[in-house]
């Protein structure tokens, strides 16, 4: 299970709008906010979800740039190397 964190910086006076917008996607969670960034948790089946989740939170009104800080995906293997 990859486990991604995120700053999402948004557009200013609309942290809490981008908030309640990441909040409603599974696997997302904000767990922290300074002035218009947000601290962002994203736990998610797969690679290819995470991804997906990934290009979700970059689409999402009002967010202005997504910085990874943290990508573990080291549980999360492909059979075929197996």
């Amino acid at each position: 299970m990859p486990i991604t964190s995120f700053v999402v910086h948004t557009r200013a006076g609309s942290v809490d709008a981008v908030s309640d917008a990441l909040q409603a996607y599974d696997g997302v969670n904000c767990v922290g906010r300074q002035g218009d960034a947000l601290a962002v948790v994203v736990e998610s089946p797969d690679r290819a979800a995470d991804r997906a989740l990934c290009d979700r939170i970059e689409a999402t009104v009002d967010v202005l740039a997504v910085d990874a800080i943290y990508h573990n995906f080291e549980d999360d293997h492909d059979a075929s190397l197996s």
